[in-house]
């Protein structure tokens, strides 16, 4: 039992060492969309594809030795997670665990407020593409609220802003 307790702090070592990589991914794909470089991107997101591949395999030998386990300790597999795990083993075994499930816990939760940024910065840029396209072809509108004509009436008005003259 003793072994495939080792095997499975092993893999998920190696688990938080993806999830690492998948970080750093993550900060060089922020950086790219900041820098607007396309290639980096590309070759960011393919590595990141790799490692995510990668990452799912682990989780999936990860979830078997922790069924091997479980038959073990005469535990149903289903749905027992690490935190469960750790309170069924020794101090010392337990300890490690519950450390190693912290690590991922803090990887997986710093991952996903980089993705959010990431997310972020493509909508922002998303939507200075389409404002972008919309002045260039003119159907960009700003109104003016508060402007007086001459007969010092009140009224609304809206300027329309291109790139384009559109005179003729």
């Amino acid at each position: 039992m003793e072994a495939s307790v080792n095997y499975l702090l092993s893999v998920l070592q190696r688990e938080i060492s993806h999830l690492d990589l998948i970080l750093d991914f993550l900060f060089e794909k922020e950086n790219a969309l900041i820098k607007n470089e396309m290639s980096m991107i590309q070759r960011v997101v393919l590595k990141e594809h790799e490692y995510f591949v990668k990452s799912r395999d682990l989780e999936l030998t990860r979830i078997s030795v922790v069924e091997v386990i479980a038959k073990k300790l005469g535990l149903k597999s289903a749905n027992l997670s690490l935190k469960q795990l750790s309170e069924k083993l020794g101090a010392g075994t337990s300890e490690r665990l519950r450390e190693c499930r912290r690590q991922l816990r803090e990887r997986i939760d710093r991952i996903n407020v980089q993705n959010r940024k990431c997310e972020l910065l493509l909508k922002k840029s998303i939507e200075m593409v389409n404002y972008s396209m919309k002045l260039i072809s003119g159907s960009v509108a700003k109104s003016s609220k508060g402007v007086y004509n001459q007969n010092c009436q009140k009224e609304d008005k809206a300027n329309l802003y291109t790139f384009v003259d559109q005179r003729g």
